[in-house]
Order: C-alpha cells, then structure tokens, then sequence
C-alpha cells in the first residue's frame, strides 16, 4: 500500500518500514528503488513520461546515484542538494529548501549510509516527512497584492527627479 503525505500513523510506518529496507540494503537494486517508487513517489506515476523514462533508463544502466537525485528532482521539486560528501566512510546527504539559508534557519533532510544512492534516498525519505509548506492560492494572491501596495506608494513618495534642460 503507498504511503501518503498526509503524516498518519499509517504513513509514517509505512516511511518508516521504506527507510528500514534501505539502511539494511548492502547495495541499491532495481527491485528495492521500485518498491520505493510505488509507496512512496506520487509524481512518478502521474504523467511525467520525460522525467519517469529517464529515471527508468538511469535504473536499467545501473546509474544509482543519477537516478536517485532525479527521483528526487521530480519528486520533490522545491527541495535542493544542499551537502553529499563522504565522511568517515559514510556518505552524509541533506536537502534543503533554500540553499543560501544558514542551515538553522532552512529545513533540512539528512541521511548517512555507506552507499551515495541510499544516503540520497534515505535523505529523500527524511524529507518526505518534513510538513509540506504550501502557500494557499489565497495567500499568494494577498502578498502579491501587498507588495503592489508597496511599490505603488514608494513610486508616489519618491521625489520625481528630472534632468536638467
């Protein structure tokens, strides 16, 4: 049964039994990225035929890591590589929303694993339990708005400043 981004009880366990498989998991194989792609990747199976063929094309040449930074990509479309490095034997991984954001001040999804392509998708797992932060149509249209506001009265308050003739 997929998980969803609802953050149930029910989602969370299911996240969690994901994110199990890929710490245990010695190496990525086609079988556990395609379990982890029906629980919990929506966008893959909506139509992005360009996006799902090219992740399915990087799976069959065995180019884990591209192909889970992609998963990503499309998965997640606001969240960033914000650090991979290998560190102690470990591949260390967070995303973030904003990448120029000191990190206490933007979200971020870290992960650590032996192997680059399941540090990448544990990572991915951690950002999917992050709460979505989604602005309401609502919202975007009340600060688009507001910043109208602030542009029309600074052009008012400036002084009109003419060359000379």
């Amino acid at each position: 049964m997929p998980c969803s981004a609802t953050h149930s009880a029910r989602d969370e366990a299911c996240l969690s039994r994901l994110e199990d498989r890929l710490r245990g998991a010695p190496a990525l194989t086609p079988k556990l990225l395609s379990d982890l792609i029906a629980q919990a990747c929506a966008r893959f199976a909506s139509p992005h035929e360009r996006a799902r063929a090219g992740i399915e094309r990087l799976t069959r040449s065995g180019a884990w890591t591209d192909a889970a930074l992609a998963l990503v990509e499309l998965e997640l479309p606001r969240w960033r590589l914000r650090r991979l490095v290998h560190d102690g034997g470990e591949w260390r991984c967070a995303f973030s929303h904003q990448r120029t954001l000191p990190t206490g001040l933007d979200e971020i999804a870290e992960a650590s694993h032996e192997i680059m392509s399941l540090a990448i998708l544990i990572a991915f797992i951690a950002a999917l339990r992050q709460p979505r932060r989604r602005a309401s149509h609502g919202r975007r249209r009340r600060r688009r708005l507001q910043q109208r506001k602030v542009i029309r009265s600074a052009a008012t308050t400036l002084p009109d400043r003419t060359l000379p003739a």
